[in-house]
């Protein structure tokens, strides 16, 4: 009797598995095949296969059983089990028909790929699998579309995303509130890490003695870490939604109730960051943009890698190389490109201010300290509004106590009040941070020391570097335009900056040739990645545009860049 194999895939469901396998061998009883259990071949995947990544276990493992002639046909029960994939799906079907020459049959398609008495090849259903392949890409795209798509309407709702809440918190309907007890140990966490001489293991040591029922989660220091640096336990939860059709990452905050507050937070991550610095391997090489670098898609740190063979080093998504999670970023940043752009564009910005006389600094300090002012004046106004919100909460909870409301009614309100709180906090951040702009425009505007002579001190000392520009620059998301274009979304105390360029061939530190780079305000334009990648311009007559057009091509916002003097050489 002929022998069979089946090759199955299932995403998670296992009753889905089980019905393809009970499917196929029905079938191929029916088609007068014999098939043995260790020639069902079957992973719980996704079908979105990589043809530079290899083959799927599954699939490697049939392939092994057809070289050896140990099976005489493959039973799939749909083409997109084989792969959503087109490419892949292709190139596999090609190697089985004429490398491996063995037969598939696909039960939803009811055809053979070969014929199995004559052992002739079906060119058009050969051709008719490309259609096939083709689709099921697009269908698998579709899914992570509305996938997507749930979460950012889950996310514009404030709702949480996940099945899991971070230690100190609780999952209660699609929310988080504060667990009254494990919050209490997150809270002392970060009181115990203020305190003098305090290091994140004598932190571990001492919660791990005191709370031994939670030891998984106190019992390192890198775990200790984790907990203080997870922003969310300021009442803020920040999510990076990937979309496939639109190609773009989507950045939401969903606030909740938080156990600390945010100057804590940032206290404790002033103590990390310091401690961090003290602490670096002495040998290991530092890199300008380490750290800064973020990727659009799934939001993790880019890390330098660096060709022994080319002896140059590339920036990339940490997530895409280490493997430990789906990125459809494989984006490759030339370092000394990107290392040069930003620094060029920092000296413009502070370089421009050495050019001012003494009258006219003067009048830019009057100005931006007036704003000073302001601002602290709105920031009094939310931390009114804040003691007041908590006023409101000590009542509610005196009338949960005194029985004068349900408890039902209890929490939808306050999870009212908790929102509202989350949102002041909110505001209350985002003046800080403008409060932090203005300070350090106030700095360089009173530091006479931004001259050519001093860019050239720091330049030959890569700390000084490395401490100037995170003085101004927070982080950037890289994006590829086309297949040429780099765009910089650059984060800086002055707001946000589009940074683009060109990548030209050749070997950039050899190549003398001078290449501009452009920028802009994004109060001026703020770029959009979408499928066609272009900037919105809400006042084009600003930028000395005549016609009315508020939507501009790449190369559109090159010659305007061009013709306001928003570009350097680099």
């Amino acid at each position: 009797m002929r022998e069979a194999a089946l090759l199955l895939r299932c995403s998670t469901n296992l009753q889905d598995y089980n019905r393809q396998k009970n499917d196929l061998l029905a079938l191929a009883d029916k088609l007068g095949f014999n098939v043995r259990e260790e020639y069902i071949f079957g992973e719980y995947v996704t079908g979105k296969d990589d043809i530079r990544k290899g083959n799927r276990q599954s699939i490697q493992s049939l392939i092994d059983v057809c070289l050896e002639s140990m099976v005489d046909a493959v039973l799939i029960w749909e083409v997109s089990r084989l792969s959503r994939n087109f490419i892949y799906g292709v190139t596999t079907i090609d190697k089985f028909n004429r490398d491996y020459k063995i037969p598939i049959y696909f039960r939803d398609k009811r055809k053979w790929t070969i014929d199995i008495e004559t052992g002739k090849i079906d060119i058009d259903f050969e051709k008719d699998l490309r259609k096939y392949f083709e689709q099921a890409e697009a269908e698998l795209i579709t899914l992570r579309s509305r996938l997507a798509s749930g979460k950012r309407d889950a996310a514009g709702l404030n709702q949480v995303i996940g099945s899991v809440a971070s230690f100190g918190y609780d999952r209660v309907n699609k929310r988080n509130v504060i667990n009254p007890v494990t919050s209490l140990v997150v809270k002392e966490m970060y009181e115990k890490y203020l305190e003098e001489g305090a290091t994140l293991l004598s932190v571990s040591s001492y919660l791990s003695a005191k709370y031994p029922q939670y030891i998984v989660k106190l019992r390192s220091a890198g775990s200790i870490r984790n907990i203080l640096a997870n922003k969310a336990n300021t009442g803020i939860l920040v999510y990076t939604i990937y979309d496939e059709i639109d190609d773009i990452g989507y950045r939401y905050e969903v606030m909740q109730p938080s156990i600390i507050s945010v100057e804590v937070y940032n206290a404790v991550l002033a103590k990390l960051k310091k401690n961090r610095t003290i602490t670096a391997y002495p040998h290991s090489k530092k890199h300008l943009l380490q750290k800064m670098l973020f990727c659009y898609e799934c939001g993790t740190c880019y890390t330098p890698s660096e060709s022994l063979k080319r002896g140059t080093c590339y920036y990339r998504c940490g997530q895409k190389t280490a493997h430990i999670k789906p990125c459809n970023n494989s984006m490759s940043l030339n370092e000394s490109i990107i290392d040069s752009v930003i620094w060029k564009f920092l000296k413009e910005q502070l370089f421009s201010e050495s050019e001012l006389n003494k009258e006219q600094r003067e009048i830019a300090i009057e100005k931006e300290e007036e704003n000073r002012k302001n601002i602290v004046t709105d920031i009094e106004i939310v931390e009114g509004a804040i003691a007041n919100t908590y006023k409101d909460l000590d009542s509610l909870e005196d009338m949960l106590i005194t029985r004068r409301i349900t408890s039902e009614r209890f929490d939808k309100k306050k999870a009212k009040i908790d929102t509202k709180l989350g949102e002041l906090k909110h505001q209350k951040d985002k003046l800080n941070e403008r409060i932090n702009a203005i300070d350090f425009n106030i700095k360089r505007l009173n530091n006479l020391d931004y001259t050519q002579s001093f860019f050239d001190e720091v330049e030959n000392d890569l700390e000084k570097k490395i401490a100037l520009l995170k003085e101004y620059v927070q982080f950037i998301y890289p994006y590829m335009i086309g297949k040429n274009i780099v765009l910089l979304k650059t984060h800086t105390v002055d707001g946000i900056y589009y940074i683009f360029y060109r990548i030209y061939k050749g070997n950039f530190s050899k190549d003398k040739i001078q290449r501009t780079a452009y920028y802009i305000h994004e109060a001026l334009a703020e770029f959009k990645p979408n499928g066609n990648n272009n900037f919105y311009a809400p006042n084009p007559s600003i930028l000395g545009i005549d016609n009315e057009d508020l939507y501009y091509f790449v190369d559109e916002m090159e010659e305007v860049c061009e013709n306001n003097g928003f570009e350097f050489e680099y």
